[in-house]
């Protein structure tokens, strides 16, 4: 510990959760380490590490790729092949205080709000549904607040809520703000209705990546789950996944890794607010389609897309935004192989940029003057640049330079020419394509509605099918439950005696309860040897051929009240004259002793007389 730049105590063996008391205790300001992976091994660990250690205090990793600790401990006149515990502690500790190192990012400026319910009522019997609307209405009621004090305070956030009947059954909000500063202005509550937990966000180095520089299309369906999916321009899946938390920067970080997406597309013709400050953050322009996407036609885009590709389909979320994304390429695709064809033989030419300016509201004739003129531009000022940089003295330009130039002039200048008369002849057939829909439109499409109309019906009688189904085996299970409940309630009371099944039985397991055996294949000697111990019983189905003098335990006939697994309820009267049983078990296994007993003494007396004869 360095107190205004000098060792101020020093401590040897000291465990982590030791240390993170020390933080505590002095209020450290740093924490130097040689190596964060020294400390924590997984991002799990990570994740209670970002707990444990205040937010005041920095984490500052001294070495790492670039030099090792023993090469910090030069700088500081340290000569050591091999640095012992407490110098590599004194080392890191000068350098960190001396501004060596890298700071490991553990608390990051985003906040999650999550408001969910304090109790789940199960009891309450007919009013136990008027119990559930009121918690959620509370719910509901304490979102609401939340809401406007975020909006108060100008905090920029996104909202996450699952909806149900008379209320919200949770909702989590996504505060991009440091947790100290969103404390300020929420508490956290637990109260018999409520529930208000405030967790900051962990930091994830595996994100802080570069991007690549190629541009994407982003597809984005928001919701209880966030489904994601990235295609470059030639409609190849790059990422196809779904997030349970709305977390834009997440969201961001994760695709930023693959390309920049320039177009972001939803399945809705009303873009949701989270998609315009997804769209304001990436300065992307959003692809909304002319009507809100039925899901069958969701599926059916999903579907012919992967028999292209393939793709694993996480859930339906992940499903909206690939169709979403899918679409939205589908759509530029005219616009995208018209650039191709424009461009084609042009080298160095960034294609994305000129479908960019065209999104973004240019024709393609203005897109190309501009990136020709940009370009042009450029080749000017290497030039001027390069001639700046020529000694003093030489005042002649290399004269075949210049032609070069020239003539690269004339030939960009023919090119644009060659494009604008292109331009033209696609506008035509533009205006060709339209007329021929608009009289595509006029058709009859009664026959077309039809065997839409029937497959519909078809697939709602599919549905209700599915939901009787569902029905009547929820209704089972709501019976057995009933039963269950009853069955426990007379167990309790004494109104039932429980026994296990001789089946679910191990081998060599012995138990304290009677044993129900109904099939003879499960008796053995050590099933019997158990009984005898626990001085409990046998109980059997009514006519079961077994004689209780073979077994020589109590054998009781009996049919079960309830069977539950392994095992099995009687009436407690099956087992009232149970020390009864077991006293005329007891007489005959005396009786047989004394016989056997008699057997050998008559045996030997006979054996006696037969000796005296023959002497």
């Amino acid at each position: 510990m360095l107190k205004d730049g000098t060792v101020y105590r020093e401590l040897e063996g000291v465990p982590f959760y030791g240390v993170i008391r020390l933080i505590l205790e002095y209020h450290a300001d740093i924490l130097a380490v040689d190596n964060l992976n020294e400390i924590v091994k997984s991002p799990r660990e990570v994740a209670v590490l970002s707990k444990l250690i205040p937010s005041w205090c920095k984490v500052i990793e001294v070495a790492g790729s670039e030099q090792s600790l023993v090469e910090v401990a030069r700088k500081f006149n340290i000569e050591s092949a091999h640095l012992t515990p407490l110098q590599a502690a004194r080392v890191s500790a000068y350098a960190a205080l001396r501004g060596i190192g890298r700071e490991v990012k553990l608390h990051v400026n985003r906040t999650y709000i999550a408001v969910s319910k304090g109790r789940t009522p199960t009891q309450g019997g007919s009013s136990s549904e008027r119990f559930k609307r009121g918690i959620r209405a509370c719910v509901l009621r304490t979102v609401k607040e939340i809401r406007e004090l975020l909006d108060k305070s100008c905090l920029d956030y996104d909202l996450l809520v699952k909806r149900s009947k008379g209320g919200l059954e949770k909702g989590l909000f996504v505060v991009y703000a440091p947790v100290e500063r969103v404390r300020e202005v929420v508490s956290p509550l637990k109260s018999r209705n409520i529930k208000i937990s405030i967790k900051p966000v962990v930091a994830d180095s595996q994100l802080d990546e570069k991007s690549t520089s190629r541009f994407v299309i982003l597809g984005v369906d928001p919701g209880t789950t966030v489904g994601v999916a990235v295609l470059d321009f030639k409609g190849y899946p790059l990422l196809v996944t779904s997030s349970k938390v709305p977390d834009r920067e997440l969201i961001v970080k994760s695709v930023l890794r693959l390309g920049k997406p320039v177009i972001i597309a939803v399945d809705t013709s009303k873009p949701p607010d989270f998609v315009k400050k997804l769209a304001s953050n990436l300065n992307a322009v959003i692809y909304t389609p002319e009507y809100d996407i039925p899901v069958e036609e969701k599926q059916k885009i999903v579907s012919d897309y992967t028999t292209l590709y393939n793709v694993e389909i996480p859930d339906s979320h992940a499903r909206d935004a690939l169709a979403s994304a899918v679409k939205a390429h589908r759509s530029f695709k005219p616009l995208i192989e018209e650039v191709e064809s424009k461009t084609r033989g042009l080298r160095g030419v960034v294609k994305e940029r000129i479908i960019l300016e065209v999104l973004r509201g240019k024709s393609l004739v203005e897109a190309l003057d501009e990136y020709f003129k940009h370009a042009l531009s450029r080749s000017f000022k290497q030039e001027e640049s390069r001639q700046e940089s020529v000694k003093v003295g030489k005042s002649s330009v290399d004269e075949s330079s210049l032609r070069k130039l020239q003539s690269r002039i004339l030939e960009l200048e023919g090119m644009v020419k060659k494009l604008e008369g292109e331009v033209k002849a696609r506008d035509r057939v533009i205006e060709e394509l339209k007329a021929e829909l608009s009289s595509l439109r006029k058709r009859d499409l009664s026959e077309e509605c039809a065997r839409r109309i029937q497959s519909l019906l078809l697939e709602l009688d599919s549905l209700k099918k599915s939901l009787l189904d569902r029905e009547a085996k929820l209704s089972s299970l709501q019976e057995r439950a009933a039963l269950i409940e009853d069955a426990l309630s007379r167990v309790i009371k004494g109104e039932l005696v429980g026994t296990v099944k001789a089946s679910s039985l191990r081998e060599n397991a012995c138990t304290q309860l009677p044993v129900y055996l109904d099939d003879a294949r499960y008796l053995t000697s050590s099933l019997l040897e158990c009984i005898k111990r626990s001085k409990s019983a046998l109980i059997v189905p009514p006519g079961f051929k077994l004689d209780w003098r073979s077994v020589k335990v109590p054998l009781v006939e009996a049919t079960p009240l309830l069977e539950l697994k392994e095992y099995a309820f009687f009436s407690p009267s099956v087992l009232s004259n149970l020390s009864s049983h077991w006293r005329v078990i007891e007489n005959y296994e005396a009786e047989e002793r004394r016989k056997k007993i008699l057997e050998i003494i008559e045996e030997y007396q006979k054996s006696r007389r037969s000796q005296n004869k023959i002497t």
